[in-house]
């Protein structure tokens, strides 16, 4: 949602995706986003995340 970017909300929900795993112990997070979301990568990176792969999927939306 345009109107929220810049609130702080994406880094709160990434936050409590991180706390649920660990809770699970889990040895890995991973996220995934697509690269043409600028704000979404920089934030994601702002809290230690590295980019290790890309690929390149095709979405069909029903539209002709």
């Amino acid at each position: 949602m345009p109107e929220a970017q810049g609130s702080g909300l994406g880094a709160v929900l990434l936050q409590a995706g991180i706390r649920a795993g660990e809770t699970l112990r889990t040895s890995r997070v991973r996220v995934v986003t697509e690269a043409e979301n600028i704000p979404a990568c920089r934030m994601y990176q702002r809290h230690g995340f590295l980019l290790t792969s890309t690929e390149l999927v095709w979405h069909r939306t029903g539209e002709h």
